[in-house]
């Protein structure tokens, strides 16, 4: 097991482990049966395997038996000593919503474990995170705009 993420864990993130290579293809079918149109299973597979695995010191991959969370740090060329930890990935089982509540908090501690000035979770699918957000203490953030393209 990872030493950061056992070194972390408590009674509320007890049942959590790293996600490892072994877990790539568990990770890969929950984002089919839960995001069909919108996920690109080699592209999901490479990104993980090569970006999120190989970085465990800007990245943390985490599960449970029925969730997973992906977190990976950030930061801006011209403020390069505030770091953000920016939760790229949360999903889990059909029903199984509130196993991602002890992997936020593990996350949130990495991150502070990690000095980011914030950890930041966003959703760019039909599912509301506001729930999950506050009950482990996050507040709203600024709103931001985007323009979208239809491009296939």
């Amino acid at each position: 097991m990872d030493a950061l993420v056992a070194e972390l864990r408590d009674a509320k993130t007890a049942e959590i482990w790293p996600i490892g290579p072994a877990d790539v293809d568990w990770f890969v079918d929950l984002g089919l049966r839960r995001y069909p149109k919108n996920w690109c299973p080699i592209g999901t597979e490479s990104w993980l395997r090569q970006r999120v695995l190989l970085n465990p010191a800007s990245h943390l991959a985490i599960r449970s038996a029925n969730a997973a969370v992906v977190v990976g740090i950030n930061y801006q060329p011209w403020t390069p000593w505030k770091f953000e930890a920016v939760v790229n990935t949360t999903m889990c089982e059909e029903g199984c919503v509130w196993e991602v509540i002890p992997l936020l908090r593990l996350a949130d501690k990495w991150a502070q474990r990690k000095r980011c000035k914030s950890l930041r979770l966003a959703s760019e699918t039909k599912y509301e995170l506001g729930a999950l957000a506050r009950r482990i203490g996050m507040k709203q953030g600024e709103p931001y705009y985007i323009l979208e393209y239809d491009n296939g």
